[in-house]
């Protein structure tokens, strides 16, 4: 087991279009924080990516077990909109490749989903889609009721 830390540049971190203005909400690169290590997601056991942009930050950590097949994430924004959410994915059936993944709103004082899929992946790449309904826990969200 080791320890490495790697710092990133902006340009490194997003996707930036030509003389795209950098701050907090660009684009990132890579879907998962993980991505940014270059090293088989079988090795890694947690991350943590911290970017700060003109005295917003935005932190992500992870931690991956089951070879790389389940994952937690923590996002928390310290801004002038405080957010944070909690994204599992876990791998159900690696025969069926079969996935769960829930997005959770963590408030001041409820957590609620906002997401939650079945993913099915065939042999040929393709993937479906099973989504619960959690808009009504959206609708709060965006109306103020759960902050």
């Amino acid at each position: 087991m080791e320890f490495q830390k790697k710092d990133i540049s902006y340009e490194e971190y997003f996707d930036l279009e030509d003389n795209e203005e950098i701050d907090i909400d660009c684009i990132p690169k890579f879907s998962q924080p993980y991505l940014y290590l270059e090293i088989g997601i079988e090795e890694i056991l947690l991350v943590q990516i911290s970017i700060e942009v003109k005295n917003e930050k935005r932190i992500f950590k992870q931690t991956i077990w089951n070879d790389g097949n389940n994952i937690l994430t923590e996002r928390i924004d310290t801004c002038e909109d405080n957010y944070k959410e909690i994204i599992l994915s876990v791998k159900i059936d690696g025969r069926a490749g079969l996935y769960e993944t829930i997005r959770l709103h963590v408030g001041n004082e409820f957590i609620v989903p906002t997401y939650h899929s079945l993913i099915h992946s065939d042999k040929k790449g393709s993937e479906t889609e099973n989504r619960y309904n959690t808009s009504i826990y959206v609708e709060m969200i965006k109306n103020g009721i759960i902050i």
